[in-house]
């Protein structure tokens, strides 16, 4: 499985997520529906943003970072079929605030 970067990074801030850019990477930091930022984040390199996809390792690391179990969660966050609802649902029941 591979995802487009531009992808990710739409769906990233448009599920509660804010982009802060630093370096090499834009970093994503979760924040929860009462505005309080958590423990989630995750990184994109900028470098990657001109690539065309990025890589089933990477791929594997950015869904261990936004807690999810399977990869095929991470694909419909990025698909929009794992709304912001859905994904905040899974972070509550998860106790990661």
């Amino acid at each position: 499985m591979t995802i487009k970067p531009s992808d990710l990074s739409k769906a990233l801030l448009n599920k509660g997520f804010r982009k802060v850019s630093g370096g090499d990477h834009d970093y994503y930091f979760y924040f929860d529906e009462d505005e309080n930022k958590t423990k989630i984040r995750t990184k994109i390199s900028r470098g990657s943003h001109g690539k065309k996809q990025m890589g089933e390792g990477m791929v594997n690391i950015i869904r261990e970072q936004m807690r999810f179990d399977k990869k095929e969660q991470l694909m419909q966050f990025v698909e929009c079929k794992f709304t912001i609802e859905d994904y905040r649902s899974m972070v509550n029941a998860k106790n990661l605030k």
